[in-house]
């Protein structure tokens, strides 16, 4: 099954969420991988702007199985166009189909 998903939507992982940077498609040298990497449930988030005004965010899609978050990298990017500091993560979703492969990004206060 393939997922619906956007950059700018939000993965959540309990009560933290995380935006969508960047999609992309990953082909699992084994079968046996996505069972063993997909280990939690994790839902996603969207905002509706249909009516042209930025909306709350609504659940959209729920119960899809993730790998946990990985770190991109040890430290935290800042520069100066940067309103906060932020450390990027790739996470692996579960499509039936497709493995999904997603950089989110979590801002540091």
């Amino acid at each position: 099954m393939a997922l619906d998903l956007r950059e700018a939507d939000r993965v959540v992982i309990g009560t933290d969420e995380y935006p969508i940077r960047s999609i992309g498609e990953w082909t699992p040298g084994s079968k046996g991988v996505r069972a063993r990497l997909c280990t939690q449930t994790i839902s996603t988030k969207r905002a509706d702007n249909a009516s042209g005004k930025f909306a709350t965010l609504a659940t959209k899609l729920t119960g899809v199985k993730a790998s946990v978050l990985m770190p991109m990298k040890e430290e935290t990017e800042t520069s100066p166009t940067l309103e906060q500091p932020l450390k990027l993560y790739e996470i692996y979703l579960d499509g039936t189909d497709t493995v999904y492969r997603l950089v989110v990004e979590e801002r540091k206060a």
